[in-house]
């Protein structure tokens, strides 16, 4: 089957977990376009996403960037992150069968990785760079990828069983109206020494580490942290992967062409993965 008909099944089969971004009504599936009651219409690309911005949006990543994470996500970068992140839903939710809203997606890899785990849930993976999102359907077993405005979710009221929130803004009243009762936010933030020797390469002593207390205490403010735990690890990243590393993280945007070309003659850089990540429900 051509992804644009898989795609048109899966998002036949969860419309529910979707509303009109024009006028907020809920959506069903016709043919290869979801429309709402008020016949506002969002037709599927040949790729197997659905675009459902009202307007187009800016965004500092590109597609080279999105294909250097893929890259460097492959080699398992987040591998531990993502376990820990595996394990606080199993604990703490316990259903099988989960609807699992990532919100600022990327192209895809954390999604695709926590699906594989949760193997009768559906993924549904937003994120506002078309470029991200059109990588990401490169696998789409029981995912439903979506080009969308993350302060204003095309998602249904009281539909999602697990947030995820990696590395991305937090909107505590969207995440509180998309949440089923019961249903949890995974919080992740970098750690304090995240991607440490990286920085410290390009920048020196200007790579120093970062300061994580207000990320952190702003979260608990808005939720009931039911865990949290913080995952650190060295990963070697081999001299054919540090071009991917340097371009998949805003860490090196300040960075001069020298300062990059003098990191690629390093025949392996040991980086440090520092993640604090936290699970929680609504007040």
């Amino acid at each position: 089957m051509k992804k644009i008909d898989i795609a048109a099944e899966l998002y036949k089969k969860n419309a529910e977990l979707f509303r009109c971004p024009v006028c907020l009504e809920k959506v069903e599936m016709q043919e290869r376009s979801l429309v709402c009651k008020q016949q506002h219409s969002f037709d599927l690309a040949k790729k197997g996403y659905i675009h459902l911005l009202k307007k187009p949006m800016d965004s500092d990543y590109t597609k080279e960037m999105f294909q250097s994470r893929r890259s460097i996500y492959d080699v398992g970068l987040f591998q531990q992150a993502l376990d820990e992140m595996e394990a606080l839903i199993t604990t703490h939710v316990g259903k099988e069968e989960l609807n699992i809203l990532d919100i600022g997606c990327g192209e895809g890899s954390h999604l695709r990785r926590i699906i594989e785990k949760f193997q009768t849930s559906v993924g549904v993976g937003l994120d506002s760079s078309k470029e991200g999102i059109a990588l990401a359907t490169s696998q789409m077993d029981r995912l439903l990828w979506t080009v969308a405005n993350v302060e204003e979710l095309p998602i249904a009221t009281g539909s999602i069983d697990v947030v995820l929130n990696i590395f991305s803004p937090l909107n505590s009243r969207e995440f509180t109206r998309v949440l089923k009762p019961g249903g949890v936010i995974i919080k992740a933030i970098p750690g304090k020494r995240y991607l440490q020797e990286l920085r410290d390469e390009l920048y020196g002593e200007k790579g120093r580490s970062l300061d994580t207390t207000d990320a952190i205490t702003n979260y608990a403010k808005r939720f009931e942290v039911l865990e949290h735990r913080s995952v650190s690890q060295q990963v070697e990243v081999k001299r054919e992967f540090i071009p991917a590393l340097i371009d998949m993280t805003p860490a090196s945007w300040d960075a001069t062409d020298e300062q990059k070309q003098a990191l690629l003659t390093f025949e392996q850089l040991n980086v440090t993965v520092d993640v604090e990540v936290f699970i929680a429900k609504i007040n």
